[in-house]
């Protein structure tokens, strides 16, 4: 479900700068289990996606259920007058799968906000099939590399909004969709379908304080994918709306998320679009832990969302429940 926002564990999107310079970051490892149905997501070196043998390119993706690890890290480097380096995953990507990995530099400017810009890459490539359209027989599953970048912009001139805008180039190593000699997808037909492109896409956010600990931040969604193939160029919009409540030893974070995506042109293979809606649910819990100065940080987190397409075979689904442990070492977060 390409529109999915997971649980962020802090109700900002970024951490206010410690004013002491020196290393800091965190440190993540855990265990999760995920429940994927696709006929297009092949997983990644963690996760297993879709099965790689489908009876038809008619029918809906079938469930595969698997038990993985998780680990992830972000170090960081703090510099005079609230300058920020940072290489590897934001805890919250990490918690919901994300595996994209991010170089960048970051800068807190009093009465201006904190401000963002990094490079993005693929950390741990995610994978599709060759051709997912291949019916009958075991299909090869490719590498999809991304690279891109992302500016943030939080505490808008001292407000509570929120604006990110963010790029990402998408690679496919083996691109042969519609290839299936049964399928009978001439050239023109296979461009349509062809994966590779650019994907832009921007969020905007407002965190409200109800008081005792609680917010509450909507937030609007836009991303336009821009592909080689045409009948996969689309405009996704989504609206989602979160729930935060935090004490000094719990934060808790729950959000829940609706989108549309509506596509350029007919998939050749069916005739019409393949436009869909989007639904997602998530919460997250993190309890800090009484020892080494609150450094040591339990979590648990619960994901699912579904996309429903007007093409059966483009339906996905994916439900995943994650339990682990975090290292906070060096300044802990928001200079505490």
């Amino acid at each position: 479900a390409a529109l999915v926002i997971g649980a962020s564990p802090d109700t900002s999107a970024l951490t206010a700068i410690a004013e002491q310079q020196g290393w800091s970051g965190y440190v993540l490892l855990g265990a999760g289990y995920s429940d994927v149905a696709s006929n297009t997501v092949a997983g990644n070196e963690v996760i297993e996606g879709g099965l790689d043998t489908i009876q038809s390119i008619d029918d809906r993706p079938s469930n595969n259920y698997v038990t993985h690890a998780i680990a992830g890290a972000e170090i960081r480097y703090t510099l005079p007058r609230r300058n920020e380096l940072f290489l590897g995953s934001a805890l919250e990507d990490q918690l919901t799968m994300d595996f994209g990995t991010q170089f960048g530099w970051r800068k807190q400017v009093e009465g201006k906000g904190i401000f963002q810009l990094g490079y993005l890459f693929s950390g741990i490539p995610n994978e599709a099939w060759e051709d997912p359209y291949l019916a009958n027989a075991r299909r090869e599953a490719t590498d999809r590399d991304s690279a891109g970048a992302r500016f943030v912009w939080d505490r808008i001139m001292g407000s509570t909004f929120e604006l990110t805008a963010q790029y990402r180039n998408l690679s496919f190593d083996k691109e042969r969709s519609g290839s299936d000699p049964t399928l009978n997808c001439n050239q023109k037909c296979q461009d349509a379908l062809e994966r590779d492109g650019e994907q832009y896409q921007l969020w905007l956010s407002l965190l409200l304080p109800l008081g005792g600990g609680h917010f509450i931040k909507p937030q609007l969604r836009y991303r336009h994918d821009d592909r080689n193939g045409k009948s996969l160029t689309n405009d996704a919009a989504a609206v989602q709306l979160s729930y935060s409540y935090m004490s000094p030893n719990w934060v808790l974070v729950a959000n829940a998320l609706y989108g549309q995506s509506d596509f350029d042109s007919a998939n050749p293979l069916y005739g019409i679009r393949q436009d869909a809606t989007t639904t997602a649910l998530d919460a997250t819990i993190l309890y800090r832990l009484p020892i080494e100065s609150g450094r040591w940080q339990l979590t648990g987190s619960v994901f699912w969302a579904e996309e429903d397409s007007d093409i059966d075979f483009h339906d996905s689904s994916l439900t995943q429940i994650v339990f682990g442990v975090i290292y906070n070492f060096g300044n802990l977060p928001g200079g505490q």
